[in-house]
């Protein structure tokens, strides 16, 4: 006879774990005197699914047929990066070169002619954007302009996997170990080409635990039975009337240690 301890980690969990703060515990040997062996199943189908406009793509996942554009929102007042009391008179000078005869004169003389104007002058263009021009929604003055506004789009098609149906095996207790898993043959039959078959396997003993918190009153079982997942070693190691450390609490639950 052996007895399963500490393989915790990978050895599963029951129905009905206790809670931190809730019913009270107490440790016990369990008793193994049956096991199950099975293969829950889906039925799964993966679709392209298109996205259009949206602000983002998706952080994980398959993704084709990308596309990247920008889209047009509308239009914000901007201050000028210049205001009109920090304009400054740019004065320009052009020069002139040609020369003048004067026909009651024998001579004739160069001379240049030299002209000025002063102007308004800075090096940003802060007029409204084109797009601008007939949104009556931003209104822009001496101290500002209007500035289209573009945002980031995305179209995408993206793979989702859809669950068409749940197929779990049936739970059969034996006291022996089955070699062959139990499977929901008939759930899973005649899938489509478009479809898929998901299996998770599962490994369960059943147990015998006597209840360290009985009363005729209050808490009339005397000896609870239950089923516990496992890892496979875990499962492989035991044998019927093989010991279990479990944790029973007063609500009646039982888990491993």
């Amino acid at each position: 006879m052996r007895r399963l301890a500490g393989l915790v980690g990978a050895a599963g969990l029951l129905a009905g774990a206790t809670v931190a703060c809730g019913p009270e515990v107490q440790e016990q040997e369990g008793r193994v005197v049956g096991f199950a062996y099975g293969i829950d199943s889906k039925i799964l189908q993966d679709d392209w699914v298109q996205h259009t406009g949206e602000s983002s793509m998706p952080w994980g996942g398959q993704i084709r047929n990308k596309r990247h554009y920008t889209d047009f929102t509308g239009c914000e007042e901007v201050d000028n990066s210049v205001q009109p009391e920090d304009v400054y008179e740019e004065p320009s000078v052009d020069t002139y070169d040609g020369w003048y005869e004067d026909e009651s004169a024998d001579d004739e003389w160069d001379y240049d002619i030299e002209y000025g104007f002063g102007g308004l002058s800075w090096d940003y263009d802060e007029s409204d954007d084109l797009e601008c021009r007939d949104d009556f929604w931003c209104n822009s003055d001496d101290y500002s302009h209007c500035e289209a506004v573009y945002e980031d789009r995305y179209d995408y098609q993206q793979l989702v996997t859809t669950t068409i149906q749940s197929c779990p095996a049936p739970v059969e207790i034996t006291i022996d170990k089955p070699r062959q898993p139990a499977i929901n043959a008939q759930c899973i039959g005649g899938i489509s080409e478009l479809q898929r078959i998901e299996q998770t396997a599962w490994y369960i003993v059943s147990v015998t635990v006597r209840n360290p918190f009985y009363d005729d009153e209050t808490n009339p079982r005397e000896v609870l039975r239950t089923t516990l997942r496992l890892s496979p070693e875990a499962w492989e190691s035991l044998d019927q009337g093989d010991t279990i450390a479990l944790e029973v609490a007063e609500n009646q639950t039982v888990q491993l240690k």
